[in-house]
């Protein structure tokens, strides 16, 4: 087997490791996503049951239940978050080593470095939580079509809205991203081959020409980086907003009903939590 296959099957061992570990967070995320439902549940029964049949012990008994629950999906978070977090690490021991004996080797730049880093940085980044959350979506929305067909319309339409933002988030910040870390790494490789050959430099006198070639480049990755922040920042407030206005809708379509004897004011406050529930891993994936 020659090195360069050697090193390529470390590469994809270390990315195989990594995704059979997500395995992991991905059924953490299902019990988190599960236990997720007991505030607007627990609010269902009060309203629904406690308040029509004044018993304080069913109360008493509904909130111990509610906060076993919740205690179980603070340790589930915990443990979540932990995994992520170990994950990254392992990535970083898997490949850390060989990417700098490989630099070092060949004299090359740094940027095996950043691009090790920049992937263990991903794999515990908060919105990543966002992505293994996002697939209980169509759990969310059956639950809130049970509560009434007319509130999971409402919520199944601010999805599909979040989905059809977050793909154009995507696109319209895509090129722009791409050619700012373009240009971020050959400003950031300039500057690596310039200070090796320090010494030349400052004897030729050729400081003042190379701060000017390095602040083309700084400058062009900084406009593409600025250009790809604008939109994604306009898309993630308006994705903000759409969230609120769905689940506002959902209280008045939820209102509405229960003043016709439809429904009941638990499904109202229920399926409003559910909804933003649901909708919340998608937003914050826009952000991320």
């Amino acid at each position: 087997m020659s090195s360069d296959q050697l090193k390529t099957d470390i590469v994809k061992h270390a990315l195989s490791r990594a995704k059979r570990s997500m395995l992991g967070v991905f059924g953490f995320s299902f019990v988190v996503n599960i236990l997720l439902l007991t505030s607007p549940m627990f609010m269902l029964q009060v309203y629904d049951r406690v308040l029509l049949s004044r018993s304080g012990s069913t109360l008493l008994g509904l909130l111990a239940v509610a906060i076993f629950l919740l205690a179980i999906l603070l340790v589930m978070e915990i443990v979540r978050n932990y995994l992520l977090n170990r994950i990254s690490v392992r990535f970083d021991q898997d490949l850390g080593k060989i990417t700098f004996s490989e630099v070092l080797s060949k004299g090359a730049v740094s940027k095996p470095i950043h691009d090790v880093n920049a992937i263990r940085g991903f794999l515990n980044a908060p919105f990543v939580l966002a992505l293994f959350d996002a697939p209980w979506l169509p759990l969310y929305l059956g639950l809130v079509y049970f509560l009434h067909p007319m509130l999971g319309h409402i919520g199944l339409a601010g999805a599909v809205i979040l989905f059809v933002l977050a793909i154009t988030n995507d696109r319209i910040t895509r090129e722009s991203s791409q050619k700012s870390n373009e240009a971020f790494g050959i400003a950031n490789a300039f500057v690596e081959r310039s200070a090796r050959n320090k010494d030349a430099v400052l004897g030729m006198g050729m400081l003042p020409s190379l701060v000017k070639l390095w602040s083309n480049f700084q400058s062009a990755g900084m406009g593409y980086h600025i250009r790809s922040s604008d939109r994604n920042a306009f898309v993630s407030a308006l994705a903000k907003v759409i969230r609120q206005v769905i689940q506002v809708t959902v209280l008045a379509m939820g209102g509405y009903l229960a003043i016709q004897d439809i429904t009941s004011a638990g499904v109202m406050i229920a399926a409003s939590i559910i909804i933003g529930r649901a909708l919340a891993p998608v937003e914050q994936s826009i952000q991320g």
